[in-house]
């Protein structure tokens, strides 16, 4: 009896939840549409979220900009006001997972570096410009990414029966490795800055703090430097043909 009593309670509480439910409906028909889209703010409010306190700072797509740089923007000011390292577009095809660990461990060290720079010796002066030169580091290091992925693109498509394909190819392959080179010397140079600050805490340093800032900016300059590189050599080549 007793389960009979509880199963009639229930039923009861259904038949009143769908009445409200449609008494609501047809005194306010707008509901209907209220709903759904509610529900959808909401999942996209958990979307941005869970890439607000994501870890990985890393976003692959196929192409750079579109939405995803959009949704990039929008969730790197809400990570910089808690103090999180920006999300960083990369490619997703024609780059190794290894070469996009490169990126990510520059984020890693530049994280490190902004955690050490507060209670070092460094003028408050060079403080402000050498946490500028350590963050562009991986977000230059991201748009070297896309230059390699577009060179082996173009790689890929070149007529290797011709003297010209042949000539291409060369030409392609040590921009490829310059590319790869001025990663790996970005993120050496990032990666020994805080051990650097460091010595300067202990005053041991065998250089001051302005050789630091000076690796930094011309670390930046370099990665500049290269990607100048192919956007001429891809100016000559699509005005050549």
């Amino acid at each position: 009896m007793n389960n009979r009593g509880e199963l009639g309670c229930a039923l009861l509480l259904v038949v009143m939840v769908l009445a409200g439910g449609i008494f609501l409906v047809i005194k306010a028909p707008w509901l209907l549409l209220a709903g759904p889209v509610t529900f959808i703010l909401i999942i996209l409010a958990l979307i941005a979220l869970a890439d607000v306190f994501n870890d990985n700072v890393l976003v692959s797509s196929d192409e750079p900009g579109g939405f995803a740089a959009r949704r990039i923007g929008l969730v790197n000011r809400l990570r910089s006001a808690i103090n999180r390292p920006p999300l960083l577009q990369v490619p997703r095809a024609r780059i190794s997972y290894e070469e996009r660990q490169l990126v990510k461990t520059a984020s890693e060290m530049t994280v490190q570096i902004l955690k050490t720079l507060p209670g070092s010796p460094v003028p408050e002066s060079e403080r402000i410009v050498l946490r500028q030169q350590a963050i562009e580091v991986p977000q230059n290091m991201a748009q070297v990414l896309w230059r390699l992925s577009r060179v082996r693109r173009i790689r890929n498509t070149l007529d290797l029966r011709t003297s010209e394909g042949k000539s291409d190819r060369e030409e392609m392959d040590r921009l490829d490795h310059q590319l790869l080179t001025e990663l790996q010397t970005a993120l050496a140079t990032l990666s020994g800055t805080p051990v650097n600050i460091m010595k300067l805490e202990q005053a041991q340093a065998d250089r001051p703090s302005q050789r630091l800032l000076s690796d930094l900016s011309d670390a930046n300059q370099h990665l500049h430097d290269i990607s100048t590189a192919y956007e001429e050599l891809h100016g000559t080549r699509a005005s050549s043909s």
